[in-house]
């Protein structure tokens, strides 16, 4: 009878020492899921780690069909109903259940606690595995969720900040600190809906991400860590590196390296070549026009008010509105380019050969015009400098050194720029009007 007692007495500071001690009883149900593997997998940690005050449903009892709108199916106001019921016959104050899913790279547990007495979720969860955490153990985190939920604790993340284009050098993410949190881990990804991974660890309510991608716009949410236990994260919010406009050409050095003989033709390509020139020779530059024109650019260029680009790749053009987009090869910039000369006098030809080549010779004047917002086809966005050209310069024959007497230049015909030009042309040119 001593050893009766004995052996109650242990079992009793047992449970009362267990981090889950809760007196509430819950009921978990079997998980739904696509794959029995992973339902399998899920109840048998579950069940392995639980607290000791729960019970595992039966794999025999019928179970309600989940609703078609998985996984947010188990949040429906017939699914929680039904699982009240089984809860109550079970005796059970509570019961978990939840749905599994996979997608890509993502495994995710949605659970929901419900109470059987007044059949409402009493806390409900979201907990993602990535592959780049494949070693993370979920489910310990999602019993010490539940039992600080049942103690009515909560510890959300509030007011996050993410930079949006403040810094060159990194995307700062702040939020209110948490009482009692022992530590922060800060999750960044460049889809919302995608994969994410640990950026951080941190002790402090804030992180100053450098190693990110510079102008690729990026998501972070922070996971509040308390006795160990990973809480749920806030939402997340996006923000990026302001990319910092790209070093131009240095237009001395660069008319430096137009020292080139034209090139040896085959008879088929030297006729197409003296049909194209004889088209575009009305449209030469004067040579004294011409290098009036780029002593006047050189002094914006210095002063960094101007940027010169070259080398870019096939250019798309929107006939409609005459505009010309480039993109650098690299993707970081673009230009945009509007001369109505050019497309009335060599778009309108219809000669794409001639047309492209003209455009890949081309240097390009440009001008700041803001940042630009461009999403791929797998939904990732990036911030790319965005520029408009003021003029371009171009010849059929790349870096010839004949090029004071080969170049045909085009200037903007957007008007505000145009007038800009017009005005800095009269200073430099130091007429009085």
């Amino acid at each position: 009878m001593r050893k009766k007692i004995l052996l109650i007495i242990t079992i009793i500071c047992a449970f009362a020492v267990t981090t889950y001690a809760a007196e509430s009883r819950i009921l978990i149900s079997p998980f739904y899921s696509d794959s029995p593997d992973d339902t399998t997998a899920l109840m048998t940690t579950l069940t392995a780690k639980a607290p000791a005050q729960t019970a595992v449903l039966d794999s025999s009892e019928k179970m309600p069909e989940l609703p078609v709108d998985a996984p947010l199916g188990i949040e429906s106001e017939s699914f929680i109903k039904e699982l009240s019921k089984i809860a109550s016959a079970k005796n059970s104050e509570y019961i978990l259940s939840g749905n599994i899913s996979r997608s890509d790279d993502i495994y995710t547990i949605h659970a929901v606690l419900v109470n059987a007495d007044k059949s409402t979720i009493a806390y409900r969860t979201k907990i993602s595995v990535f592959k780049s955490d494949q070693k993370y153990d979920p489910v310990p985190d999602l019993w010490g969720r539940i039992q600080l939920s049942l103690e009515g604790k909560s510890f959300p993340v509030n007011n996050l900040k993410v930079s949006k284009g403040s810094s060159v050098n990194e995307i700062a993410v702040e939020w209110d600190a948490v009482p009692d949190c022992t530590e922060y881990l800060v999750y960044r990804g460049n889809k919302i809906d995608g994969a994410f991974e640990l950026a951080a660890k941190t002790k402090r309510p804030a992180l100053y991400d450098t190693k990110s991608a510079i102008g690729l716009k990026l998501f972070y949410y922070v996971h509040p860590v308390i006795n160990g236990v990973r809480l749920d994260h806030c939402e997340p919010l996006d923000g990026y590196r302001k990319p910092a406009l790209p070093k131009g050409e240095d237009l001395r050095k660069m008319l430096g390296t137009f020292t080139k003989p034209i090139p040896h033709l085959t008879s088929d390509a030297a006729k197409i070549a003296s049909d194209h020139i004889a088209i575009i020779r009305p449209l030469y530059q004067n040579r004294t026009k011409l290098n009036l024109t780029l002593y006047i650019v050189q002094g914006y260029i210095q002063k960094k008010e101007l940027f010169v680009y070259r080398n870019i790749p096939e250019p798309v053009i929107d006939t409609q509105k005459r505009i010309i987009t480039l993109v650098s090869a690299d993707g970081s910039y673009s230009i945009l380019f509007n001369n109505n000369t050019f497309f009335t006098k060599v778009v309108k030809l219809n000669d794409d050969e001639l047309t492209k080549r003209l455009l890949r010779n081309a240097v390009f004047f440009c001008v700041p015009k803001g940042i630009k917002e461009v999403t791929d086809d797998n939904g990732v966005t990036r911030y790319i400098n965005e520029f408009e050209a003021i003029g371009m310069c171009t010849q059929y024959h790349k870096e010839s050194r004949d090029w004071q007497d080969t170049t045909m230049v085009f200037g903007t015909s957007n008007k505000e720029l145009k007038a800009k030009m017009d005005e800095a042309r009269r200073k430099m040119e130091g007429r009085q009007y």
